[in-house]
């Protein structure tokens, strides 16, 4: 493998990093305080199994009134896909510590989505996959997130034992409090960001987390230019002679998060990426250095 150097539009850049990552601003709270859910600077990653795997984003962007009632958008995207879509609209009373979800259904009304201040015992129908859903709350403990302690709610739905957790959400992400008896539908929360920090991931999760910080703490931009795209065995990388000689990180991701290469090198005029052993697919390839991300872009690996 014989590496020398990196270009990528600048404007490019943050385009194909939020393919694959989103980050926001960053929230500061203490154990005792009630840490609420519906923020724009939140970013939830998850996994989603069913006919096929899905690799997603969830965030806050945006209002929407109904009603004369204020509801957060909520989008959802797919780490491959160019677009985001809205998926739903919530809203949160913060002193009430309750998150409800408007399902856009003619007539109907806002359901409960999360009551952050049931204890054991308590019986609670909530929303998830469409229609109401009820539980019971069998334990309330706290675990870490961000370096804080949060509450953490255990129960047990048609899927088996899952959770709450306090500004989190669902272990099935934002907007499914709970499961009932479906199929083919099994989506997980694998990471979660408060604004540009990991403040938790899934114990059960093996996606690198860390892929997606530091997207805006960019000291530097490299112009990289690559090619072919797509690409069969090998992977060309072009940029300015000016940064020959910078020693950067080099990683490059499957569209399902899994780390195929990480490599530091010391650029030259011109790199190049060997990828016999990488099956067809979409991939991201990222450039770091001091634990910055300078540069990334996306190539598609195919068959001879």
């Amino acid at each position: 493998m014989d590496f020398g150097c990196v270009c990528i539009k600048k404007e490019n850049m943050k385009k194909q990093i939020l393919l694959f990552m989103a980050v926001v601003g960053s929230a500061l709270i203490t154990s005792a305080q009630y840490t609420p859910l519906v923020n724009e600077d939140n970013t939830w990653r998850g996994r989603s199994f069913g006919w096929v795997l899905q690799n997603y984003f969830e965030t806050f962007d945006g209002d929407s009134i109904i009603e004369g009632v204020t509801y957060k958008k909520m989008w959802y995207q797919n780490v491959a896909a160019t677009e985001a879509y809205q998926t739903a609209l919530i809203r949160e009373d913060v002193a009430a510590q309750q998150v409800f979800i408007y399902t856009g259904e003619p007539g109907s009304e806002e359901q409960l989505l999360y009551d952050f201040t049931l204890e054991a015992g308590d019986v609670v129908t909530v929303w998830g996959v469409g229609s109401p859903q009820t539980i019971t709350i069998t334990s309330v403990g706290t675990t870490t997130v961000g370096g804080t302690e949060r509450k953490k709610f255990n129960f047990t739905d048609a899927m088996g034992a899952a959770y709450w957790i306090e500004g989190i959400g669902s272990m099935y992400g934002i907007k499914d409090a709970a499961l009932g008896n479906v199929a083919d539908y099994n989506p997980n929360v694998t990471c979660f960001y408060e604004g540009n920090d990991l403040a938790w991931s899934n114990p059960t999760n093996d996606t690198p987390c860390d892929l997606f910080l530091g997207v805006h703490e960019q000291e530097e931009s490299f112009d990289m230019t690559i090619g072919p795209n797509p690409a069969n065995d090998v992977l060309n990388i072009f940029c300015p002679s000016s940064l020959a000689g910078k020693n950067v990180d080099v990683r490059i991701f499957s569209g399902t998060g899994q780390l195929m290469l990480n490599k530091q090198v010391n650029l030259a005029a011109r790199m190049q990426v060997d990828l016999p052993d990488m099956s067809e697919g979409l991939y991201l390839i990222i450039f770091s250095a001091s634990g910055k991300t300078l540069a990334a872009e996306q190539f598609i690996k195919q068959g001879r």
